[in-house]
């Protein structure tokens, strides 16, 4: 038995009419007409039912904050937050975004793919941790720090190494503060108290210690 499903007339009923005649190929027709107009029907009422659900929940640039507000609150991905006894630790570092700018679709990939990963873990019941990070990126820093002030016909030599750095800083907090919104707007489920920076104290003195470690 053969069916082929189309509009009448169309290339459903020539393909009919090839395997089961005239007869058949005019009753495929009408029936894959039949299913075509439900199907348009169907779609319909869904697009109803989905323009209704978007009336009743709102804005979701408005609801999303406050489940995240909630989250905070009740400290949901905190390391370790609803694991079992003795669970196998499962931890991620967020490859820390550069401080040069905000973040793109790459980013929001990237960081999709880990949530996944650790709200997976989680309702396992394993210890996990999603450690989120910045990185300085210094030189690329540098650089679209000093293409800003050429904006305005400034260069870092006549400012001097004080104001210089002063004005990088300022450009860190400024981009570091876009980037965390950003990614928190993701609903990233990552330990947001224990966020860093790459030339937090610590971290300079572990990445020293590193360093020498691997000359020695």
């Amino acid at each position: 038995t053969v069916l082929v499903l189309g509009a009448g007339g169309g290339l459903g009923s020539a393909i009919a009419r090839s395997f089961a005649g005239e007869g058949a190929a005019v009753a495929l027709a009408d029936i894959a007409g039949d299913l075509l107009a439900r199907t348009h029907a169907e779609l319909a009422t869904m697009g109803a039912r989905t323009k209704a659900l978007q009336w009743d929940i709102g804005d979701l640039s408005l609801v999303e904050p406050r489940i995240a507000a909630k989250w905070d609150e009740a400290k949901a991905f905190r390391a370790g937050a609803g694991s079992k006894p003795g669970a196998d630790p499962f931890s991620i570092v967020i490859p820390p975004p550069n401080v040069t700018g905000s973040l793109h679709m790459g980013h929001a990939l990237n960081n999709t793919l880990q949530d996944i990963l650790v709200r997976f873990e989680r309702m396992r019941g394993r210890d996990v941790l999603w450690q989120p990070g910045m990185d300085h990126a210094g030189i690329a820093t540098q650089m679209v720090v000093e293409r800003q002030l050429a904006q305005s016909g400034l260069d870092r030599r006549e400012l001097g190494r004080e104001e210089f750095v002063r004005r990088v800083w300022q450009w860190k907090n400024k981009y570091g503060g876009i980037i965390q919104n950003q990614i928190r707007r993701l609903g990233a489920s990552a330990d947001w108290d224990r966020e860093r920076f790459t030339l937090d104290e610590g971290l300079s003195r572990a990445v020293r210690e590193a360093f020498v470690h691997l000359y020695e």
